[in-house]
């Protein structure tokens, strides 16, 4: 038995699977959608409409699992830790990257419109050379 014929058998609770689907988004726990407004974000950076149109069609499938993950896990995880794990697409970010045992480490931060790796030894810069955004999914 499926849960379409039941519901049809019993109108009545029908009618309250519906109001509940309905008045779930009105529940306070709404959440910053951030893995959803990454991929929009990310999607928004072409600059023809025509191929941003196509591209949008092409990866609608993924709109909707991302979607699903913000609205059954990311947001809750946001909404509970007040950080969430997904950063909000455009924010200033920095990542570190150190191998266990050694002084030196590899940070990268945003710088401008795009990206910078900096090599570290200690608090001395070795080197830095300049990324490109979409390498660290802007």
């Amino acid at each position: 038995m499926n849960l379409l014929s039941s519901l049809a058998r019993r109108p009545r609770l029908a009618r309250l699977a519906l109001a509940v689907v309905a008045l779930l988004p009105a529940s306070g726990c709404v959440g910053p959608w951030a893995a959803t407004r990454r991929l929009w974000h990310w999607n928004s950076h072409w600059e023809e409409e025509w191929a941003r149109e196509g591209l949008f069609l092409v990866t609608f499938p993924l709109y909707v699992i991302y979607a699903t993950g913000d609205f059954v896990l990311f947001n809750t995880v946001a909404f509970w830790d007040g950080d969430g794990w997904i950063d909000e697409p455009g924010g200033d970010r920095s990542f570190q990257a150190a191998l266990p045992g050694s002084r030196e480490r590899v940070v990268v931060e945003r710088s401008g419109d795009g990206w910078t790796a900096t090599l570290l030894d200690g608090d001395v810069e070795v080197a830095s050379w300049p990324l490109a955004s979409a390498a660290v999914g802007d």
